[in-house]
């Protein structure tokens, strides 16, 4: 028996809990045996308390259900399967990418913010301050990643991994993802600083605010609108990698990688690799084409008879 979940609510948060679903088919097994006396369910023909009643449960468990394969039909329809603990898997999918989604509007806005802002301070005043924060970036590109990722993944409390899971997975991103937008906005205020019109805007009496947030920064929008599709392609494969090796969302969370590695622990399912093998590659390409489509959008040499 395999849980029935409908597409829109059909995806839980946690395990998948159901019934004592051992009823019937024990029920079924002891009366085809003779081993049940008809009309009870309480005592077979030895006297002894029937396992019927002492499997029953009242209470919701955590049930593992064999991966069920695709299937369309009357009152249990998977059109992608079901995985180990039930879950249709198309429900799974479109949950997933949900928590992508999510992720991507918190961490997008909040590593750029801080890219470019300490960016654009270090190109356009150098410096001491250019001086100190390329060595604090070199110090934190020298720490791995990952070990950072399995530390707090030990050392934080399972309570707090559920409540605010993605909010620290995310908070560890950030703290290693401000970084490259940070030497791209850096170089590209060098250079816009040279140029006459910043010159124009110190004589007639401009403040550093307005020169950076009204004429550095917009004559860098090219660089940032081109590099958000790329930095949400990578934001999507670093949950999933993280999940398939298991150092990334808790159980509850519906995630790719969760169900990469169900596929592998269930490898008489072929159709729980496949399918989140084929939406991952499949999202991660239609968004690196939509990356070059905007960066060919903001390339001024499209638009001159110099190329």
């Amino acid at each position: 028996m395999h849980l029935r979940f409908r597409f829109r609510d059909g995806l839980k948060d946690g395990p998948a809990d159901g019934w004592d679903d051992q009823r019937n088919r024990i029920y079924g097994a002891l009366y085809e045996k003779g081993e049940l006396v008809p009309g009870s369910e309480s005592w077979n023909g030895t006297g002894e308390l029937s396992p019927f009643l002492a499997l029953e449960s009242s209470d919701l468990r955590e049930v593992h259900f064999p991966p069920s394969p695709p299937t369309m039909g009357e009152g249990q329809t998977h059109l992608l399967g079901t995985s180990s603990k039930g879950y249709d898997v198309l429900a799974y999918l479109f949950g997933g990418l949900q928590v992508n989604f999510k992720a991507a509007l918190v961490y997008i806005p909040l590593v750029y913010a801080l890219g470019i802002s300490i960016g654009l301070l270090m190109g356009f005043f150098g410096g001491a301050f250019d001086l100190i924060v390329q060595r604090l970036i070199e110090i934190l590109s020298n720490i791995p990643f990952l070990f950072v990722v399995m530390i707090a993944s030990t050392a934080i409390p399972e309570g707090l991994k559920e409540t605010a899971g993605l909010w620290i997975i995310i908070g560890i991103l950030l703290l290693f993802g401000w970084m490259g937008m940070t030497y791209l906005m850096r170089t590209a205020a060098l250079k816009e600083k040279a140029r006459d019109y910043i010159a124009a805007s110190r004589v007639i009496g401009a403040s550093t605010p307005r020169i950076l947030f009204r004429h550095l920064l917009p004559n860098s929008v090219a660089i940032i609108v081109t590099l958000v599709p790329f930095s949400i392609s990578s934001l999507v494969l670093a949950l999933t990698s993280l999940d398939y090796l298991g150092f990334g969302l808790p159980a509850k969370y519906a995630t790719w990688g969760q169900l990469l590695r169900d596929g592998l622990e269930n490898l008489s399912a072929p159709w729980l690799v496949t399918s989140a093998f084929l939406v991952l590659v499949g999202l991660l390409i239609l968004i690196t084409f939509v990356g070059e489509a905007v960066r060919e959008a903001f390339d001024p040499k499209k638009f001159s008879y110099y190329r």
